[in-house]
């Protein structure tokens, strides 16, 4: 045990903290976004505090402190649900305006009106913690000003979005940290630095507009006219989760109350042993390896256009490695001999198995922190989201390829897939970024633990910086920069009027010495 993590858990038997009672809402209906921080929540339930967990996603086994609030009955499930066509936005401000409206304001009333949710918030139940996923609308913080929670925290499946920085003054320098819907990295050249800042700066502007006008006009149906605005509501957010880590995004400096936990859901324990029929399966291929291929959990394989599919069957005809698919056979087209398709896979299990040699995926954060964590290259193939973003990273730190879906045929596939089977560098950058990524204090879930308890022992202000407290414009400092500039205009019409006086007066008793002298 290092001596960090020691010294962690003997700050943690002697400021021990009483069970609090903690209410979490993962409004969201997509698998990926809940299975982020459900080790934590398992994790706290653990340590004595009573969770009460309001999801679409309830504990198969009941938890001893732990209770389950079912809203999946809310909105329709997402798994297995998207085309590939559906996912294929050209344009990030399409991207963007299809985020805002698809998964923002839309959620809030089905799930606020939720029987189980309303019965929490009726029966005006005392809680210590509020825990509450911040991801496209803001209208779930209202249930903390209702209940009176003094500690509440935010949780980011991916990196930070763009709109959570403002809550706790999180540094956002546009010069070298990309837009969480762009495709650029920390190197950017001028044009993309200007694109950038335009990008930060409009995504703001449509996040209030299409998300947060929409969210509290529901929000005030449910509670009242006289909820505080949404600025007022996120000032009372302690501290933000986000699912970053420097190997897996853009290294960036952080505010203290913003934690970076990239690679939660990864237990500290690593992975779980395979089913005998896929261990079976994996140690038989010890010649050429396996390629293990996977669009997660809403993406339907099988709605690839018949282009694509017909890429992909010549391609891994060609290859030596058998490819491990997750997909449905009986939805699939005719695939090439050395495909073997699975409905679920263990996906942790599978990239950690020595005999993986390359990841297919679409680019979601938690599937490439699985690889980057066993130390596998990946051929990525973004669709939405933060895709776009994540691969661009990967790619600029030499573990990955990247292919456009659009563009996508026969050739690059089969370039990209010999590429990185046979270029040693991938497979050699991937294993050191493995033993970056693994090499920490203490384990994301357990440093997760650790400052939601610290909030707990020392109060919901004792993260948060002084920055947060100033207007945007103080923050900016741009009433300084006003002053600032109409100081120097008034000095310098004044030296201008001064001058011209002087001039004059020059000029005047010139001409006068002038005709004395005739």
């Amino acid at each position: 045990m290092n001596f960090l993590f020691a010294l962690t858990l003997i700050a943690c038997v002697i400021f021990g903290v009483d069970g609090a009672r903690i209410l979490v809402v993962f409004p969201h209906q997509a698998r990926s976004h809940y299975n982020v921080y459900e080790p934590l929540l398992k994790r706290l339930a653990e340590k004595g505090h009573q969770v009460v967990s309001v999801s679409h996603f309830p504990q198969k086994t009941p938890l001893a402190n732990l209770t389950d609030v079912d809203v999946s009955s809310s909105l329709p499930s997402l798994i297995g649900t998207m085309t590939m066509s559906q996912s294929d936005k050209v344009y990030k401000w399409l991207k963007l305006k299809s985020v805002l409206e698809n998964r923002g304001s839309v959620i809030c009333d089905p799930v606020l009106s939720h029987p189980g949710l309303r019965k929490i918030v009726q029966s005006r139940e005392k809680f210590d913690v509020y825990i509450v996923e911040i991801f496209v609308s803001d209208c779930f913080l209202s249930i903390a000003h209702v209940l009176e929670i003094p500690i509440v925290i935010g949780t980011i499946t991916s990196v930070t979005v763009p709109w959570a920085n403002d809550v706790l003054r999180n540094p956002e320098i546009p010069s070298y940290i990309p837009n969480w819907f762009s495709s650029y990295t920390d190197r950017m050249n001028f044009f993309e630095r200007f694109g950038n800042s335009v990008d930060f700066f409009v995504t703001k502007l449509a996040y209030r507009y299409l998300s947060d006008n929409p969210s509290y006009e529901i929000a005030k149906k449910h509670f009242g006219n006289d909820l505080p605005d949404f600025d007022t509501l996120r000032s009372k957010i302690s501290l933000i989760l986000t699912n970053g880590h420097p190997v897996i995004s853009t290294p960036r400096a952080v505010a203290p109350g913003f934690k970076e936990l990239g690679g939660i859901h990864i237990p500290p324990s690593g992975p779980q042993p395979l089913p005998k029929h896929l261990q079976d399966f994996l140690d038989a291929q010890g010649n050429d390896g396996v390629i293990y291929f996977s669009l997660g959990s809403q993406i339907n394989s099988s709605t690839m256009s018949n282009q694509v599919f017909a890429a992909f069957y010549k391609a891994f005809e060609q290859v030596p490695q058998q490819i491990l698919w997750k997909c449905s056979e009986e939805k699939m087209p005719r695939l090439a001999k050395n495909v073997k398709c699975i409905e679920w896979a263990p996906q942790l299990s599978i990239l950690c198995h020595p005999n993986v040699r390359l990841f297919i995926t679409h680019g979601g954060l938690l599937g490439t922190q699985e690889a980057v964590y066993c130390g596998v290259p990946i051929l990525g193939i973004p669709l939405f989201g933060d895709q776009h973003l994540n691969m661009a990273y990967f790619v600029k730190k030499g573990l990955a390829r990247q292919l456009n879906y659009q563009q996508l045929s026969y050739e690059p596939l089969s370039n990209a897939l010999n590429e990185l089977l046979t270029n040693k560098s991938y497979t050699d950058t991937a294993r050191k970024a493995s033993l970056q990524f693994r090499d920490r204090p203490i384990p994301p879930l357990d440093e997760g633990v650790y400052w939601v308890e610290y909030l707990i022992r020392h109060g919901p202000g004792s993260l948060k910086i002084a920055a947060a407290d100033l207007t945007w414009y103080q923050y900016l400092l741009l009433d300084v920069i006003l002053v600032t500039i109409v100081s120097i205009l008034l000095a310098t019409w004044s030296v201008y009027k001064l001058c011209k006086l002087v001039f004059r007066r020059k000029n005047v008793a010139s001409v006068s010495s002038n005709k004395k002298r005739m």
